[in-house]
């Protein structure tokens, strides 16, 4: 026991003499009200509070619909704002909301399949598409698609396309891209993949 004492003591005396040895480093000493105030002038701290204030006011709006969707969960316009506001944060990556943003959807659907003109298949596809199911996302927009046939909108062909190239159909990409550029012939530069059907 004694030993390991007479170790640590020995120990202990060299690290403090390596310690007093070394040099003072060249970075200036700051107080803490002046690297507050750095902080606070950088274009990245204010970028990031605007980010926190954001999501602090989508939190607040995503409680208070789940609240009121709790309240009467058959009250179609409550679900489906509920729903699109999960929809929302699943396509900016944040695929939490995803599953339960398709759940609330796929109610709404079940309640009126021409719930507001078919938006909730369009949205629902959007979060299939931000989980890679990639299949079912092709069948809700099959039908968006159907719906405005009669006043076709080249976004919904473009958006067709872009799915069936993600399944590796990329004939059947180019054919709903080929509608697409009949409607419009607007560039598609978000498409990477386009370029090979023209």
């Amino acid at each position: 026991m004694l030993n390991k004492l007479l170790y640590i003591l020995c120990l202990s005396c060299f690290v403090l003499a390596c310690n007093q040895g070394q040099p003072k480093d060249d970075f200036p000493d700051f107080t803490d009200e002046q690297l507050n105030k750095m902080l606070k002038s950088s274009p990245e701290y204010h970028k990031t509070l605007q980010e926190q204030q954001q999501q602090s006011s989508t939190n607040a709006l995503l409680n208070d619909l789940e609240k009121r969707y709790q309240e009467d969960t058959s009250n179609i316009n409550t679900t489906f704002a509920y729903a699109h506001q999960l929809c929302l944060q699943c396509i900016r990556a944040k695929t939490k909301y995803c599953t339960e943003s398709i759940r609330l959807f796929t109610q709404v659907i079940d309640q009126d399949a021409d719930f507001k003109e078919k938006k909730p298949y369009y949205n629902r596809m959007l979060c299939y598409k931000q989980l890679k199911e990639y299949e079912k996302a092709s069948e809700d927009i099959a039908v968006f698609v159907e719906y405005y046939a009669p006043k076709p909108i080249v976004n919904h062909y473009a958006v067709q396309a872009e799915l069936f190239y993600l399944q590796g159909d990329s004939i059947q990409a180019c054919q709903v891209m080929q509608k697409a550029y009949q409607i419009d012939s607007l560039p598609f530069d978000s498409l990477s993949w386009h370029g090979s059907c023209l």
